[in-house]
């Protein structure tokens, strides 16, 4: 597991829009990252999965997207080491609020 060191990114998805992106490669470890809480102002650390895009909502973009979501990963794993990955368009529509988050995601 490899520590993120700052600056760092935790790509946080809009709720209720959905954004869309394709996925080049990612590190298949988790890798552990320290921000500050936004409700208690306390450092806490954080496992993402961190995976880089090369296109977002149509344009192309070269950026890492640190998934923080325990659901998010969850739905993203069974992709990820598919040989056609970059083909892959994924979409994700974020719903709730923490800790009740809820994410769709389509794949085509």
């Amino acid at each position: 597991m490899a520590f993120i060191t700052k600056p760092r990114n935790i790509f946080e998805f809009p709720t209720g829009i959905t954004k869309t992106f394709r996925i080049k490669s990612y590190e298949p470890t988790l890798q552990t990252m320290q921000v500050t809480s936004p409700s208690s102002g306390e450092e806490i650390t954080l496992q993402v999965l961190r995976v880089y895009i090369f296109e977002e909502d149509g344009a192309a973009v070269d950026k890492e997207m640190n998934v923080a979501s325990k659901r998010f990963m969850w739905l993203l794993k069974p992709y990820l080491d598919r040989s056609d990955l970059a083909k892959l368009l994924f979409a994700v529509t974020k719903t709730g609020v923490a800790p009740k988050v809820e994410y769709s995601l389509s794949v085509s």
